[in-house]
């Protein structure tokens, strides 16, 4: 464990393109891609839930898909994951 550890890199090493989400949403997206649900997301966040479903339409409008399924596509055709 260490050892693989001491050389992981974070899911958003890479993230530096052009509108890449930060903060919060940065952590949202990534804990939506490893199939977490909202309430868990919030909590781990200490975040409303409410909270979090707003960030994850926001990022639905921005990358113009409908479902949670194609923002975490377009995240990683976007380089963000």
């Amino acid at each position: 464990f260490d050892h693989m550890w001491s050389i992981a890199l974070p899911v958003f090493a890479n993230a530096e393109g052009v509108g890449a989400p930060s903060g919060r949403v940065a952590r949202v997206l990534e804990l939506m891609a490893a199939g977490v649900k909202d309430e868990r997301i919030a909590r781990t966040l200490g975040i409303g839930s409410r909270t979090v479903r707003r960030d994850i339409a926001d990022l639905k409008e921005y990358l113009g898909v409908s479902s949670r399924t194609e923002i975490v596509a377009a995240a990683v055709r976007q380089g963000w994951l």
